[in-house]
Order: C-alpha cells, then sequence, then structure tokens
C-alpha cells in the first residue's frame, strides 16, 4: 500500500507517523514473531518421517552460513 501526497501532507500536519514491521510466513500462515514462526516450523517437522531430515539448530545455522 503506498501513501499518496495528499495523505502525507495530513500525516505530517496532524503528527501522525507510520512505520513497517516485519511479518514471518510458513506454510501459508502469518507470525509477528519469528520465535513463534520457528516454534510451529518445529512443531510441524516433528511429524515427518525420514528422521535424516532432523538437525538441531545450530546445525542449521551453520549450514545456512556455508
Amino acid at each position: 500500500m503506498t501513501t499518496s501526497n495528499q495523505e502525507i501532507m495530513l500525516m505530517e500536519y496532524y503528527g501522525i507517523t507510520s512505520e513497517r514491521r516485519l511479518v514471518y510466513r510458513y506454510k501459508g500462515y502469518h507470525y509477528n514473531k519469528l520465535d513463534d514462526a520457528i516454534n510451529f516450523a518445529r512443531l510441524d517437522n516433528t511429524n515427518r518421517i525420514d528422521y535424516n531430515l532432523e538437525c538441531k539448530d545450530e546445525e542449521i545455522v551453520q549450514r545456512a552460513k556455508r
């Protein structure tokens, strides 16, 4: 969503501010907090049948750094 020039002028006049926020997404779900997204992904991944894909969070981070 963009803000028109008229809206910007009204915001400045009335002292209204805006900010962007991060929204985290996982499988179609939206989360305001990264921790919530990670926790749900962890729960979702505990149901995997392929146990070779299981690894600790630190291993995931190390793999991503490569």
